[in-house]
Parts: C-alpha cells; sequence; structure tokens
C-alpha cells in the first residue's frame, strides 16, 4: 500500500474534493483508492502502478488547497 501524507486535509469536504477528482479521472479497473481524514492520508494499492500513484499525486495538488507529502 503507498500512503500519500495529506497534512491539509482536515475534513469531510476536502476528502471529498480529493475524491471526485480522482473518481472523474478514471483510474485503471480495480485501483481502489483510499481517502482516511482522521489520519489525512491517502492510500492506493501497490500493484497499482507507478502511473497511477503519479496521477492520484497530481489529481491530490490539484484538489487540495495546501501541501501534499
Amino acid at each position: 500500500m503507498v500512503h500519500i501524507n495529506v497534512p491539509d486535509m482536515t475534513c469531510g469536504t476536502c476528502a471529498q474534493r480529493i475524491g471526485r477528482a480522482i473518481a472523474q479521472a478514471q483510474l485503471p479497473g480495480g485501483v481502489e483508492v483510499e481517502i482516511d481524514v482522521a489520519t489525512r492520508q491517502v492510500r492506493i494499492p501497490a500493484q497499482a502502478g507507478e502511473s497511477t500513484v503519479e496521477l492520484v499525486l497530481s489529481l491530490i495538488h490539484i484538489s487540495s488547497p495546501r501541501d501534499v507529502e
């Protein structure tokens, strides 16, 4: 599992914004991304591949007003 820290994802609205962006991107079949506000993380299955991880990172950057680690 790839864990992406999103320190400024502090509420459900932030998570929904990120979730909508990911849903609209139509990730490769079978890739399910987990968004956890409590831990401020987005998790991607390791088998998703590097290009999918990079795509999700860019979507988080677009959707988040601030930092992504």
